[in-house]
């Protein structure tokens, strides 16, 4: 069976390496990676890959300005969004243009492959993370779960230091802050896969770095 072909485009580097790493240990054949909406776009023209991985954020070009420039042109390439959009506004946006897919950034790792199975097999995918949220209305603040020496450790992530640096930075053991790393990942709810909180704290930096 051939692979199936992947465009990866989102505007942060890490994550566009976690993703395509993760998907090419499954067996996808990632045939580009993009940080830069118009690359993408034209790159998705020319390659005509089979799923155009898209964050809805990127310079020059959305996705969802991707999404409305195919819209109608061509059904060689399916669009899924992975974002760390949840409004009703933009998920109901990403109906109408024919998304098939719709992930939340923090379940990426937990759902991407289920989602490309779905929506190979015909099926629309849209997280169940996001008909929770649609019901509730609204998100609780998923940092007040966190104690405040944790949301310390997450803010030094999200400025992509390593374990080493952190424990140095706090004069902390290696081995205790690994073990708030996996304190964090199991109160966010989010995958044990390598590089899933980097990718949560990277989503979050700015609401990380606002706490005093």
């Amino acid at each position: 069976m051939i692979p199936i072909t992947i465009l990866v485009a989102d505007d942060h580097p890490l994550i566009v390496k976690a993703l395509a790493d993760f998907l090419s240990s499954h067996g996808y054949n990632i045939v580009a990676t993009e940080t830069n909406g118009i690359r993408a776009f034209h790159k998705i023209i020319n390659l005509k890959p089979r799923i155009a991985l898209l964050d809805i954020e990127m310079p020059d070009l959305g996705g969802l300005e991707i999404a409305e420039k195919l819209f109608g042109k061509s059904d060689e390439t399916f669009i899924i969004f992975n974002t760390v959009h949840r409004e009703q506004s933009i998920i109901q946006r990403a109906n109408e243009l024919g998304v098939k897919g719709y992930l939340l950034k923090e379940y990426a790792l937990d759902q991407i492959l289920e989602c490309i199975q779905s929506i190979c097999n015909g099926k629309p995918y849209f997280g169940n993370d996001l008909t929770v949220l649609t019901e509730l209305g609204q998100e609780e603040n998923i940092l007040t779960k966190l104690s405040p020496s944790e949301i310390k450790i997450l803010r030094f992530i999200s400025q992509e230091k390593s374990t080493k640096d952190i424990a140095e930075r706090l004069f902390i053991a290696e081995k205790t802050v690994e073990k708030h790393r996996s304190n964090i990942i199991r109160k966010l709810g989010l995958s044990q896969t390598k590089n899933s909180l980097l990718i949560w704290s990277l989503q979050h930096k700015e609401e990380l770095l606002g706490i005093h």
